[in-house]
């Protein structure tokens, strides 16, 4: 039987003990115990029988059990590790099966999931077990919708799910805006047609390093494209979250950041469509009496 390494992946990675739902269960893991690895190998050869089998017989042993149980409020907890290992291997069925055993789903599966490219059957074991589709534990990155956005077939899947382009983390990101820096055009269309709020993202086209490595045509393609379908062309940046316009030290509008950049062709083409040129723009004094004030 071939040997598996539990300890180089989650959650044995430093520093992921809090994420944790129970950040205590790693002190009972033994990730290099036999039936560990007996596990291990069912998944690869994709036996949900024979994995149920073990688990079976693992539980019936009770106290006596090698790994031992976990803490009384969380006896399965043990077998932890092999959830991750399941999700590594895309092994949906077993990943199911190991939830309704009562092991508990949280950010760290989420990331394993999406670090390991997982496709929709995993997600849907998710979405089955209670996860919410539009929430993020981070206040900065917006929820898992907006880091799939290479993958045409999984923005069509998550928002036949519920995904919501326009949901927020704390500093304002969502995944329509990210979308608008990052994503091809035609990525955008979909997320407009689910209704990605035209009123904020004419500011975020060539936001950013990033979004700049787009040709200067693929660029003005996507202005033009939001502009006529009704963007709106003075929009500030962030204006709907205060927290990020700070950081960016409130720029303003689109217009007010392609000249800031040099990006001329911008500012031409947003001035020919009638772009206000008074639209305010904030600075790093107005911030520091702003955040004195406060």
């Amino acid at each position: 039987m071939t040997t598996y390494n539990l300890t180089q992946h989650r959650p044995f990675r430093k520093g992921e003990e809090d994420a944790l739902e129970v950040p205590e269960i790693i002190n009972f893991y033994r990730p290099d115990d036999p039936l560990m690895q007996k596990l291990c190998d069912a998944c690869v050869q994709g036996q949900l029988d024979e994995f149920k089998r073990l688990i079976k017989e693992w539980k019936e042993m009770g106290p006596a059990a090698m790994p031992p149980p976990g803490p009384e409020q969380y006896p399965i907890g043990s077998l932890e590790p092999i959830l991750y290992f399941a999700i590594r291997r895309h092994q949906a069925a077993i990943v199911s099966y190991l939830l309704d055993e009562g092991l508990k789903f949280g950010r760290l599966a989420q990331i394993e999931a999406s670090q390991s490219r997982c496709r929709p059957p995993m997600w849907q074991v998710f979405l089955d077990h209670g996860w919410d589709i539009n929430h993020t534990d981070s206040p900065a990155d917006p929820p898992p919708l907006a880091f799939v956005l290479d993958d045409r077939e999984f923005v069509e899947w998550y928002l036949a799910h519920g995904a919501d382009p326009n949901a927020e983390a704390k500093y304002g990101w969502t995944p329509w805006l990210r979308a608008i820096v990052f994503a091809p055009l035609e990525t955008i269309k979909i997320l407009h047609a689910a209704g990605g709020r035209m009123d904020l993202a004419v500011p975020f086209v060539g936001l950013g390093p990033e979004s700049r490595r787009r040709n200067c045509s693929e660029s003005m393609e996507l202005l033009r494209y939001l502009l006529d379908n009704g963007a709106d062309i003075n929009a500030r940046l962030f204006a709907h979250n205060h927290y990020n316009r700070d950081a960016y030290f409130d720029p303003g509008s689109a217009l007010n950041l392609a000249l800031m950049n040099g990006d001329y062709e911008k500012a031409e083409e947003l001035l020919d469509r009638g772009a206000r040129t008074d639209v305010a723009a904030g600075s790093a004094a107005a911030l520091a009496i702003k955040v004195g004030g406060d």
